[in-house]
């Protein structure tokens, strides 16, 4: 369940109570869970999430909001597959730069039609980079079959000029 930008600027209000703070922190932290999965829908069995902060070493994780650290993008943490792209390098918002991480925007705005659209511009991108990559070995392949076949009509222009005699001290590559 979304929280509000209020409530999320509440959090840095001087007067808001431990409460307040804890209540909000806990809609956070369902918020997150709730996006990671929509992110990830497919976990492997062993896998586990948390906040980025998370403790690896530990059973509990201990992975916890950070009001100051995730003030715009929050990263996700654990052992799973990796966020889809291009998600698994930060979200490109500004001052973004973790890794696996989502916009903290995120928790108080409808993000699924910006997530499945920036996942599928990416997928599209790279079936488009796929693509002109074979069109260019295929390419590679057609100017190597013209140049073969370039050279094999110069060497017989070439043979057909020559004496038998001459042709004794010329090699051809």
């Amino acid at each position: 369940m979304k929280i509000t930008k209020a409530e999320f600027d509440k959090l840095y209000s001087p007067d808001i109570t431990k409460r307040e703070y804890d209540e909000i922190v806990d809609r956070i932290d369902n918020r997150f869970f709730e996006i990671v999965k929509i992110m990830i829908p497919r976990m492997n069995r062993k896998g586990w999430l948390d906040y980025g902060n998370c403790d690896y070493d530990s059973e509990d994780s201990n992975g916890k909001f950070d009001l100051y650290d995730y003030k715009t993008e929050i990263p996700v943490g654990g052992n799973y597959s990796i966020l889809p792209k291009p998600y698994e390098y930060g979200s490109g918002e500004p001052n973004g730069w973790m890794e696996n991480s989502f916009p903290t925007r995120w928790l108080w705005e409808d993000f699924e039609p910006e997530f499945r659209q920036a996942v599928a511009k990416e997928k599209r991108e790279e079936l488009r980079a796929k693509e002109l990559a074979k069109q260019k070995k295929e390419l590679s392949k057609l100017k190597q079959v013209e140049f073969n076949k370039n050279k094999a009509e110069m060497r017989k222009s070439i043979t057909s000029k020559l004496t038998p005699e001459e042709l004794k001290y010329i090699s051809f590559k």
